[in-house]
C-alpha cells in the first residue's frame, strides 16, 4: 500500500486536535474532512505508539518507551483497541459508524490547493481540526507526532 499522506499532529487541547495533512501521492487529490478520517488519525497514532513504528525518526516528541507507557495506561485503551481491530479487519461500515459516535465535528483550515484541480498541480495541504466527544480518546496524542499514512475513508468501503 502506498503512502497517501504525511500527517503531523500540531496540537491537542482538551477534546480538540489539529493535524496537518500533506498529500504525497499523485492519485490522492484532496485532504478529506470526514469523521472517519479524523478517527483514523487517533487510531493510527495509537497504533504507531503501540507497535513502536516510526521511532527511528529523530524529531519524535517522546521516546518509544514513553509511548509504550502511554498506551499501557491509556484511559480509553479498550475502545482504541476495538477501533484498531475494526480498521485492521477492513470493517468500514462499523468503523464509520463508530466515527460518527466518537467525533463531534471536523473542519479544514489552512487549505493550500485543496482539492487539486488539474494534473500537475501541487499536492494539496490542509489542517484538519476535529473534536472528540470524549477527550480521553486523545490522551495519547501530542503535538509534534508525525507519521505517514495510507488511510482512506472507510465509510466508502
Amino acid at each position: 500500500m502506498s503512502t497517501l499522506f504525511n500527517i503531523r499532529v500540531e496540537l491537542v487541547a482538551g477534546p480538540t486536535a489539529w493535524a496537518r495533512f500533506e498529500v504525497c501521492h499523485p492519485d490522492q487529490w484532496d485532504v478529506p474532512a470526514t469523521k472517519a478520517i479524523a478517527l483514523l488519525v487517533v487510531v493510527e497514532v495509537y497504533r504507531e505508539m503501540k507497535e513502536g513504528f516510526g521511532f527511528h525518526r529523530t524529531n519524535r516528541p517522546m521516546s518509544r518507551s514513553e509511548a509504550a507507557g502511554l498506551v499501557t495506561q491509556h484511559p480509553a485503551r479498550e475502545r482504541l483497541d476495538r477501533w484498531l481491530d475494526l480498521y485492521m479487519r477492513f470493517d468500514g461500515p462499523a468503523f464509520a459508524a463508530t466515527a460518527e459516535e466518537a467525533i463531534a465535528g471536523v473542519e479544514l483550515t489552512g487549505e493550500d490547493g485543496n482539492p487539486k484541480r488539474a494534473e500537475g498541480d501541487p499536492d494539496p495541504r490542509a489542517t484538519m481540526v476535529f473534536t472528540a466527544r470524549d477527550a480521553a480518546i486523545l490522551s495519547h496524542m501530542t503535538g509534534g507526532f508525525d507519521f505517514d499514512s495510507a488511510m482512506c475513508d472507510c465509510s466508502y468501503w
